[in-house]
C-alpha cells in the first residue's frame, strides 16, 4: 500500500509535464498551430491555387488557403486541416496567432468587393479586396489610406528581412514541407513519450528497490 502512495504522487506529476510539454510543441514556433508561409500575393486564378497548393504539399486532408494575418499586415498561406473552408457573405477572413481557427471579418463596409454569397476558400481569389491590404487594412475600407505593405519588394517571393512585423520571429518558410514538419512533429511526440516511459519504469525501479530493502531491514531486525 505504501508502495502505492508513493507511486501514484510521481506517476502524476510526470503525466502533467508530460501534456504540458506536448502543449508546447504542438504550436509552431511563430506562434500559430501549423506552419504557416509568408507571401507577396495570393493565388489570383484556379491555376495558381493549384500551383500553390501543390508547392507546399497539401495533402487531401488539408486545404491550401492564403489569407491576412490578424494585423491585415502579412498575407500567410498554409495548408488547413480541414477539407474544405466555408465563409459567410459578407465577410473576409484572417488567421491569428494561437487560434487553430479562421476567423471572420465584417466588409459590409468594403467601398467595393465584399463577398455578396458564401463562398469557399479555394474561391478566395474570386474576391481580390478579401486579400488586398494596405499596411494594418483592407485596401477597400474607406479608412484605408497606406496602399502599399512597407518591407514586401515588388515582384519579390518574400519579405525582404523574412520577419514577423510584431515580435521579429522567423516565419517558416516552404524549404521545408508540410509533410516533413507534420513528420517531424510526430518524431517529437515519439521520443517525448518514450522518455517519459523511460522516466517512469526507471522511478518504479527505484522504488521497488526503496521498497525491497526496507523489507530486508525490518527481517534482520526481527532475527
Amino acid at each position: 500500500m505504501d508502495l502505492h502512495k508513493n507511486i501514484l504522487p510521481v506517476l502524476g506529476i510526470l503525466l502533467a509535464s508530460f501534456f504540458l510539454f506536448c502543449e508546447s510543441i504542438s504550436k509552431t514556433p511563430n506562434g500559430y498551430t501549423f506552419p504557416v508561409y509568408m507571401t507577396e500575393h495570393c493565388p489570383r486564378n484556379e491555376t495558381e491555387f493549384n500551383e500553390r497548393s501543390s508547392a507546399i504539399n497539401c495533402t487531401r486532408s488539408y486545404s491550401y488557403a492564403c489569407f491576412p494575418n490578424e494585423k491585415l499586415t502579412l498575407l500567410l498561406e498554409f495548408c488547413y486541416p480541414n477539407a474544405s473552408i466555408s465563409i459567410q457573405k459578407d465577410h473576409c477572413a484572417f488567421l491569428s496567432k494561437g487560434k487553430p481557427d479562421l476567423q471572420d471579418y465584417n466588409c459590409k463596409h468594403f467601398t467595393y468587393g465584399c463577398p455578396d454569397s458564401p463562398y469557399e476558400a479555394s474561391t478566395t481569389f474570386r474576391y481580390p479586396s478579401c486579400v488586398s491590404l494596405g499596411y494594418g487594412c483592407f485596401i477597400a475600407e474607406p479608412s484605408c489610406e497606406n496602399a502599399i505593405t512597407p518591407f514586401i519588394k515588388e515582384n519579390s517571393t518574400y519579405p525582404i528581412d523574412e520577419k514577423d512585423d510584431e515580435n521579429n520571429i522567423p516565419i517558416q518558410q516552404p524549404d521545408q514541407t508540410f509533410s516533413e514538419s507534420v513528420e517531424k512533429k510526430e518524431y517529437i511526440w515519439l521520443f517525448t513519450l518514450l522518455g517519459v516511459v523511460i522516466i517512469v519504469f526507471a522511478q518504479l525501479g527505484i522504488l521497488l528497490f526503496i521498497k525491497k530493502r526496507s523489507s530486508n531491514q525490518d527481517r534482520d531486525a526481527d532475527h
